[in-house]
């Protein structure tokens, strides 16, 4: 599971090569920032299984750092739906993942 929590791009895809140095440092610290949502994301889902609102409030991020990363988690086999809807903190449906 651990090459699923490294940077999903290497430096060099994050930006052209055109792109002044400090684009370049900026991908960097995006790919760290992008891998530490995942690795929070997971361990919130360790506790049990919830929608991107609770998951939020568990790891001090809002859902929408969260959504971002479900589905690359999801394709990455790492989680899954569970095929129910819970509900969010803004009272509408959303759903529900848990650990694979």
């Amino acid at each position: 599971m651990s090459h699923v929590l490294e940077h999903d791009l290497p430096l060099w895809a994050a930006c052209r090569r055109t792109d002044p140095v400090t684009s370049r440092i900026a991908a960097g610290k995006a790919g760290r920032l992008r891998a530490d949502h995942k690795r929070k994301i997971v361990e919130a889902l360790k506790i049990s299984p919830a929608g991107s609102s609770l998951i939020a409030e568990r790891v001090g991020l809002v859902a929408h750092q969260v959504g971002k990363r479900l589905g690359e988690l999801e394709r990455a086999g790492v989680i899954e739906t569970t095929g129910r809807r819970v509900m969010s903190a803004s009272n509408s449906l959303e759903r529900e993942w848990r650990l694979r």
